[in-house]
């Protein structure tokens, strides 16, 4: 029997198509940069899911294309093994606060808010660049643990595991300027704890949250195919276009949600 939380509608082939290129367009940009619920989310609320559902499956279904990167940065992090343990357990703790504050909270709280949500993440997509070039020039703390790592870690995951969006470029942000220039190491540990938020976040969301199964299916699918399309199409496309068009998709949706 399938709990009433999840939610098995039968959806058009139109929003097959919706979710499945959404999923694969989230699974690329993932690989590229972080950003890929920028595309799944708002597909969702096109295709008429509540806010706080499309959010909840979102989540879910970008879990799929974290895989070929894990292994991809798997040489960078092998210095980092001791402080990416200890920041999994912080990103844990911060995640399952983030849950229970969006469950335990009115779905009218998460609308009000999710607009400002939706614009901070697009805000630090846009500026991570800039980020990334003071972390060049930053000296760092090395592979070490430092207070406001973890202050960080822990905020960041309480905001992931209450919205997904954007969290993986806040925390890339952070890791550059707290350990320096080491640009790969960085993106290793951000798409671990991304990773580490999702799998959380699923566990939780799967025994109580609002699922809508054709859509984390469908989308779901598309990531796992987006997340090995990224190398080819970031050859081709390039980082920056990619860039605009998360950029332009995160404005878009921002204004859509504040004007309801």
């Amino acid at each position: 029997m399938i709990p009433e939380m999840l939610i098995a509608a039968t959806p058009y082939l139109g929003q097959i198509l919706l979710f499945f290129v959404s999923g694969v367009c989230g699974g690329v940009a993932n690989s590229i940069a972080g950003g890929g619920s920028f595309f799944t989310f708002p597909a969702m609320l096109i295709a008429g899911i509540p806010a706080l559902g499309a959010n909840i499956s979102s989540s879910i279904a970008t879990l799929a294309g974290y895989g070929g990167g894990l292994g991809e940065f798997r040489h960078e992090i092998a210095g980092y093994r001791r402080l990416l343990v200890r920041l999994t357990l912080v990103c844990v703790a911060g995640t399952v606060a983030g849950a229970e504050i969006l469950l335990a909270s009115p779905p009218t709280t998460f609308r009000v808010v999710v607009p400002w949500l939706v614009g901070v993440s697009t805000i630090a997509f846009a500026l991570a660049p800039r980020w990334a070039r003071v972390a060049a020039t930053h000296p760092g703390a090395g592979p070490r643990m430092s207070s406001r790592l973890v202050l960080g870690v822990f905020v960041l995951s309480i905001y992931g595991g209450y919205f997904g969006s954007g969290v993986g470029i806040m925390l890339l942000a952070l890791l550059a300027l707290t350990i320096g220039g080491h640009v790969r190491a960085a993106q290793g540990i951000r798409l671990t704890l991304a990773f580490m938020k999702n799998c959380v976040t699923t566990i939780i969301f799967v025994n109580r949250g609002s699922l809508f199964v054709a859509a984390i299916t469908y989308a779901g699918a598309g990531t796992a195919r987006g997340g090995v399309l990224g190398a080819r199409v970031i050859a081709r496309l390039g980082a920056l276009a990619a860039r605009r068009v998360i950029i332009a998709i995160g404005t878009a949706t921002t204004l859509r949600l504040a004007l309801g």
